[in-house]
């Protein structure tokens, strides 16, 4: 399982992507899958219309068009990308059992589960994730508390609650100039 999530970070990074995975396991005697692997990957427009609305820019066509996309569509990340990487872990799990991925949300309806009576095992990051767990277990380190490994989850979601606003992403699409009849 761990050469698995080697595995999806290699592929996270390879495709230039950002995100994360957990590796946990159901601390209770139910259920058909007692370990659960969950991934996030960050959708790369989803922080487009906070951006321009904090910038006051100009929209052009092609802006608008990207908007409407947003806004008509809502994209979370889950798309080829996330497929891409999700195989390149499954390859690995298909000789002990059979993965099969389900339930694609957001990760602040997963970031409860997670810990809803289970046993978190390991956590791996790629892209900026990667770095900034790393960043932050180093400064652990510096201030002499070893007992984090280099994959510890409970140090994840510490780092991840600190840079990820629980809060859902309300754009007014009022202020970005669109209304329900635009088309572009």
């Amino acid at each position: 399982m761990n050469c698995a999530l080697a595995a999806m970070v290699a592929k996270g990074n390879s495709l230039k992507t950002h995100g994360f995975a957990f590796l946990w396991r159901h601390a209770f005697e139910v259920g058909l899958a007692p370990y659960v692997i969950t991934l996030v990957n960050l959708s790369a427009f989803q922080g487009l219309p906070r951006w321009l609305l904090k910038y006051d820019s100009g929209l052009n066509d092609t802006t608008k068009r990207l908007l409407k996309i947003l806004r008509d569509y809502a994209p979370e990340g889950h798309g080829h990308i996330l497929d891409s990487i999700c195989n390149a872990g499954t390859r690995f799990l298909e000789g002990f059992c059979e993965p099969r991925p389900e339930t694609y949300t957001n990760w602040n309806s997963l970031r409860h589960k997670i810990f809803e009576h289970t046993d978190t095992i390991a956590f791996v990051g790629w892209g900026i994730f990667e770095e900034l767990f790393f960043e932050t277990l180093a400064i652990e380190y510096q201030g002499c508390e070893f007992d984090y490994k280099h994959n510890d989850s409970i140090l994840a979601i510490t780092m991840l609650d600190q840079i990820i606003s629980e809060n859902k992403l309300e754009v007014d699409w009022e202020k970005l100039g669109f209304n329900e009849e635009d088309e572009y």
